[in-house]
């Protein structure tokens, strides 16, 4: 397991290994980059629409489908999911853009 090779390195306090761990499947990476992103806009989306029961609604969804997949899941448990998360993200999305945005182009999600 990749992942284990990897907190193994760390544990061993070889950081070479352990970048070369997380990193070795380049597509993986650039996958767990992206859903880094995905998140942060996920957790700004829902600190802008704190008050909205729509998105708590997504929220509630996304830890039952979480916890009816178990600890021990699959990926693919995570794809019933997949559809809250990225509403969430694209919410936050576009509340960061208008942020930077002069002309307040894009409309306000979730409202």
């Amino acid at each position: 397991d990749i992942m284990s090779n990897a907190i193994t390195g760390l544990a061993n306090r070889d950081i070479a290994e352990f970048l070369t761990k997380i990193t070795s499947p380049w597509w993986k990476f650039s996958e767990r980059i992206f859903m880094i992103f995905v998140w942060v806009a996920v957790f700004y989306g829902l600190w802008k629409n704190r008050k909205n029961g729509v998105a708590w609604m997504g929220v509630f969804i996304i830890v039952y489908l979480g916890l009816l997949a178990g600890p021990v899941s699959n990926a693919r448990y995570r794809l019933p999911a997949n559809p809250f998360i990225y509403l969430l993200a694209s919410s936050g999305a576009i509340y960061f853009a208008n942020r930077f945005n002069k002309n307040k182009s894009l409309s306000a999600p979730l409202q």
